[in-house]
């Protein structure tokens, strides 16, 4: 019921739920069945590469299955942003690479253990180069903040090829990011 998956988003620490409630009312008005949901995850933070995965990246596994499971989504795909961490000067191609093998492997290892038969993982640079993204990306006007510009273009080209309908997102504060 909706009452049960607004008690569900309002009790989820991670969660924004008044954005995240009129997010799903309008999704589920859009009937989201066999559609599909994302997330991403990145490698670095804005100074430095990511010293490990985060512990509650099991809750973003958590509720995404919970919500796939009530709005009756076909699958979640999990989008490792490996070129997007090249944006960033301190990023290397070794470190880049290390850091998604390490990712991967924690992220299967979740999905085996929880059994989480409709989940994808998705390595971003194995659609950078496809030439239907690559024009995405180049449709996506020019701005300072690149991460930025690249994001608007996953959402984009995972809306018309991977028939997503909702992304879920987490952010540190409610505060305003410049930029970003």
């Amino acid at each position: 019921s909706n009452e049960e998956i607004l008690s569900f988003l309002q009790n989820e620490p991670l969660i924004e739920a008044e954005l995240c409630s009129a997010a799903i009312a309008a999704l589920n008005r859009a009937d989201p069945k066999g559609k599909s949901l994302f997330f991403g995850v990145g490698l670095c933070t804005a100074k430095e590469p990511a010293v490990a995965i985060p512990f509650d990246i099991l809750s973003f596994f958590l509720v995404a299955e919970r919500l796939r499971r009530f709005l009756d989504m076909n699958c979640v795909i999990v989008l490792v942003a490996d070129t997007h961490a090249l944006t960033n000067s301190f990023m290397t191609p070794d470190i880049v690479n290390e850091l998604t093998q390490k990712s991967l492997l924690t992220f299967t290892t979740i999905i085996r253990n929880l059994h989480l038969k409709t989940f994808e993982l998705l390595v971003h640079s194995d659609i950078a180069v496809q030439q239907a993204f690559t024009k995405t990306l180049e449709a996506v006007p020019a701005m300072d903040n690149q991460y930025l510009r690249h994001e608007i273009a996953d959402i984009t080209w995972l809306v018309k090829h991977r028939n997503v309908a909702l992304k879920l997102r987490w952010t540190i504060d409610s505060s305003p990011v410049p930029g970003g």
